[in-house]
């Protein structure tokens, strides 16, 4: 009997104890009004910033401001609030009114788990949040390249050759800043570039006399561009004339000379691969009496560049002595190629004619050799009256004496 009393009286006791826990903590928890915490360094958060902008403001120093708040409330209540979910915030809109340094007021959230009556600040570190308000400038620059690099030899650079895939941004900032800045510039650095480059480069300030600007605070549209940088090889190539055979002379009956005789161009490796020699025009032979001089303007094929900037070749071309000129006065002019129902006469009775060839083959030139034929296929029954119409001069027989000049006939119609 003494042991069993013994044992009722243990559990009483243990009982009690459990009790008197449950109690404490009932009161530490629930009741218990004094608990406090500080909690540090909760950032600031600025509502606004849009509307002030569209007034022409914007804030410089004070967006990283952060408080320390000292918090009174239960344990239960307490132990949930921490820096990441306090909300300081502070509204601009219904503060700033004009530029300036300005303290602001400030207002305290939590969660939405927690009261605001159970919470209590006992100490802020500090009352109201200090802001730098100044006037917001905007402003569009130009983008324009800078090369820092090298080529490799027998290749060339243009740096107004440089593209982008913008070529202007946009810089919006203080506005003493922003009208400071006088363009952009993406620089490339490349060394030893043997074809053109293509990539991003980032952009740098600078102002009207190329002095870098700080950007730090200043906000770009864009911060780098997409960059093209054209190199080319560079070349020399000599420069000709075509020669048309005609009046009985030959490309071997005749000497030219062409100023310049060669020029620089550039492009790439292959546009420039196999171009040795250019023609920089054509002359007919048959145009030419003894001599000839002429220039020509010097056009390149697309994707080639004229290096050397000279833009007119002039020839100077001398038919050989071995040929001989001779006039022919002749009669024979024939109207071909006309159709049934159109009229024709020939007004011109004879013509005469340059004829130039070998003088060995000119020796046996009679006048029935020379033959004038004109063309009238494209003449309508609707044409009427006296025209003049170009002639074709032929030499028959002869392969190596022709005609030189050009010649019209004069034919009746209808």
């Amino acid at each position: 009997m003494l042991n069993r009393l013994k044992h009722i009286n243990f559990l009483y006791v243990l009982l009690a104890i459990v009790c008197a826990i449950l109690c404490w903590l009932y009161v530490d928890v629930t009741v218990e009004p004094d608990t406090r915490v500080t909690i540090h360094n909760i950032p600031v958060t600025f509502v606004g910033e849009e509307a002030l902008a569209e007034e022409g403001l914007m804030l410089t120093d004070g967006q990283d401001s952060t408080v320390s708040l000292t918090l009174v409330g239960t344990r239960a209540v307490v132990s949930q609030l921490k820096r990441t979910n306090i909300t300081i915030t502070v509204d601009l809109t219904a503060q700033v009114t004009e530029a300036g340094t300005q303290s602001l007021n400030y207002t305290v959230s939590y969660p939405n788990t927690i009261n605001m009556s159970s919470v209590k600040i006992r100490s802020r570190s500090v009352s109201a949040i200090e802001v730098t308000v100044v006037k917001m400038g905007n402003k569009t620059v130009s983008v324009v390249g800078g090369f820092t690099g090298s080529v490799a030899e027998g290749y060339l650079y243009d740096t107004n050759a440089f593209s982008f895939d913008v070529t202007e941004i946009t810089v919006t900032g203080e506005e003493s800043q922003v009208e400071q800045v006088d363009h952009a510039v993406a620089t490339l650095s490349e060394q030893n570039l043997s074809e053109t480059w293509t990539g991003t480069l980032p952009l740098t300030l600078v102002d009207a006399d190329g002095n870098e600007v700080d950007q730090t605070e200043l906000t770009l549209s864009q911060s780098e561009v997409e960059a093209t940088f054209p190199v080319s090889l560079v070349k020399e190539i000599s420069l000709a004339v075509t020669i048309v055979e005609g009046g009985g002379a030959t490309e071997d009956d005749v000497s030219y000379t062409i100023s310049p005789e060669t020029l620089k161009v550039s492009g790439t490796q292959e546009a420039l691969d196999g171009l040795d020699t250019f023609s920089v025009g054509t002359i007919d032979l048959s145009q030419v009496v003894t001599s000839e001089r002429q220039s020509f303007s010097i056009d390149l094929p697309e994707g080639i560049s004229n290096v050397s900037g000279t833009t007119v070749a002039t020839v100077t071309l001398t038919i050989g002595s071995s040929l001989t000129t001779t006039k022919v006065t002749t009669t024979n002019i024939q109207l071909v190629n006309q159709a049934e129902d159109v009229s024709s006469a020939l007004v011109t009775e004879s013509l005469e004619v340059r004829i130039r060839g070998d003088k060995d083959t000119m020796d046996l030139l009679v006048e029935d050799d020379v033959v004038v034929e004109v063309d009238i296929s494209d003449i309508s029954s609707e044409v009427t009256g006296t025209v003049t119409l170009p002639a074709t001069v032929k030499v028959t027989g002869m392969s190596d004496v022709g005609a030189v000049g050009d010649y019209e006939v004069t034919v009746e119609l209808g």
